[in-house]
């Protein structure tokens, strides 16, 4: 049974409610609040949107903000167990370079059990600027770590170390320069209120705002979008109208 405040007629400010998978049929969404509604896959044919206010909230941007820094930090705790892993023998023998190695595959393997069960947390709740945080600091721990170990070595020389030094910073800033624009992108195009997979054939968004909507997979056929006002959406209903 739909919780009293999810049937008609609605409260205007209808923030953070999930209408997800319910009959919508001609129901009146006009000029309410709905940022950060999830309606994926709900029957919304005929919904009335006219002039509603959609977004993110700010329980929704304080959830992404935090993810970021808990990303950075997952990140480093994963930079340490590869730390441990990637250690040079002091002496490169057959015996030592196979402790290393055996040391090596079993570090990466409660690296990758403690992985996948955060990547699929980060996932479920659709933190994908802390995600891609996350995955920076793996990837420039991946790049680093070995060329670290290298520069340790005792066969290399000073110079070629400085060297090695040099080329790894580099690459080093770039790979984190990329990540950070990434997860910027990310956190200013997250999705507020979700039209995914849902039926809008037929529903009025006159006057409609909408900013950081998702409408992948959704019918949008017959909707009205005149004088609609979109950011950040992922696609340009305007060209609809």
């Amino acid at each position: 049974m739909p919780h009293p405040d999810l049937v008609p007629p609605l409260p205007q400010d209808l923030q953070n409610r999930s209408f997800k998978g319910m009959d919508c049929t001609g129901w009146d969404f006009s000029g309410r609040d709905i940022r950060g509604c999830d309606f994926r896959k709900s029957n919304l044919r005929d919904a009335d949107f006219t002039g509603v206010h959609t977004g993110r909230t700010q329980q929704q941007i304080s959830r992404e903000t935090i993810g970021i820094p808990i990303g950075l930090i997952l990140g480093i705790v994963f930079v340490v167990l590869m730390m441990t892993a990637y250690k040079s023998p002091a002496v490169p023998t057959r015996e030592s370079i196979n402790a290393a190695f055996r040391l090596a595959t079993f570090t990466n393997a409660i690296t990758v059990a403690t992985m996948l069960p955060v990547f699929v947390i980060f996932s479920y709740l659709r933190l994908n600027a802390g995600l891609m945080a996350m995955t920076g600091a793996m990837t420039i721990a991946t790049f680093s770590v070995p060329i670290f170990n290298l520069m340790n070595s005792p066969v290399i020389t000073p110079l070629i170390s400085i060297g090695i030094f040099i080329v790894g910073a580099v690459c080093a800033s770039g790979f984190g320069f990329f990540y950070y624009k990434q997860a910027v992108k990310f956190f200013r195009n997250a999705i507020g209120t979700d039209f995914q997979g849902a039926n809008l054939s037929g529903a009025n968004f006159t006057n409609a705002i909408l900013k950081n909507c998702a409408f992948k997979q959704a019918n949008l056929s017959q909707a009205n979008w005149s004088n609609v006002e979109t950011s950040r959406c992922d696609r340009d209903v305007t060209k609809l109208a």
